[in-house]
């Protein structure tokens, strides 16, 4: 008998062994509790952020956020965004429009989510001409309690 055959026949057997012996784990009535513990888990990412309109007074940046939540728990996502250089206000809907406020500002808020997307607006209002296009962005994600 040719090796190949030989080590064919091995896995049969183990397998059918391993068949009869599940078999008469479930003839004898036993039962086992599985139990399975799935870490909650809340994240979030930056996917991107452009520039999308340049005027002399302001520059319009568009940040797209991505969240992810396991849980039923509820989860805001605040931003920070401290610039000295100049005024900023940020929107969630293009139209609505609020003065970034020193601090963490409270942007979205959900429950359990798949990587959702959000997408917010900041209009930067430098006060010089050589202030610069670029600011310092920062994002918080946490539970509500």
């Amino acid at each position: 008998m040719s090796a190949r055959k030989l080590l064919y026949c091995g896995w049969m057997a183990l397998f059918f062994a391993i068949f009869i012996a599940s078999g008469t784990a479930r003839a004898d009535g036993s039962s086992h509790t599985i139990t399975v513990t799935v870490p909650e888990i809340c994240r979030y990412r930056v996917e991107s952020v452009d520039l999308i309109q340049t005027t002399p007074e302001f520059r319009l940046y568009e940040v797209r956020l991505a969240v992810f939540n396991n849980t039923s728990r509820s989860w805001r996502l605040l931003g920070e965004a401290p610039t000295d250089a100049g005024v900023l206000e940020w929107s969630v809907d293009g139209r609505n429009w609020h003065g970034a406020s020193r601090g963490w500002n409270d942007l979205f808020q959900g429950a359990r989510v798949n990587w959702a997307s959000y997408r917010v607006w900041y209009r930067y209002y430098p006060l010089t001409a050589d202030s610069g296009n670029s600011f310092q962005l920062q994002y918080q994600l946490s539970y509500q309690n």
